[in-house]
């Protein structure tokens, strides 16, 4: 496996999103389990999580906003390499071309996009699969 494409170490802040007040009581909190429990098979980092309850993700100006805050922790702090998010549906709801613009704007910085619930470890496989 070539260095590039592992896990182990990255520092990861975890993102869990749910749509509605009333989904925050179970939805946030099974979606961090599913979440460590990947980072625990890829020997990652939690560096800090970020808890979106009650915020839909179905118009992307509330997930953009999200992304502008973390994208300035970056610049500013640089204390993480990875978003780790449960799925693609908990990043946004706005369709594959948000997400990837998305993922291209945190790649910028050097922050890696990463889905628990179905990571792909070769990143060319990974492409292959989201642009299908």
């Amino acid at each position: 496996m070539n260095d590039k494409n592992r896990l182990e170490g990255l520092k990861s802040i975890l993102m869990a999103r749910c749509s509605t007040a009333a989904q925050a009581a179970t939805s946030t909190d099974d979606q961090l389990a599913v979440i460590r429990s990947f980072m625990t098979r890829q020997k990652m980092e939690e560096i800090d999580v970020v808890r979106l309850d009650g915020l839909s993700a179905s118009n992307p100006v509330n997930i953009d906003g999200v992304i502008d805050e973390l994208v300035k922790r970056k610049t500013n702090r640089d204390d993480f390499d990875a978003l780790v998010v449960q799925d693609q549906s908990r990043l946004t709801r706005s369709g594959s071309d948000h997400a990837g613009a998305i993922r291209y704007r945190l790649a910028q910085l050097g922050i890696r996009v990463v889905y628990a619930a179905n990571h792909v470890e070769d990143p060319m496989a990974e492409a292959v699969i989201r642009a299908v």
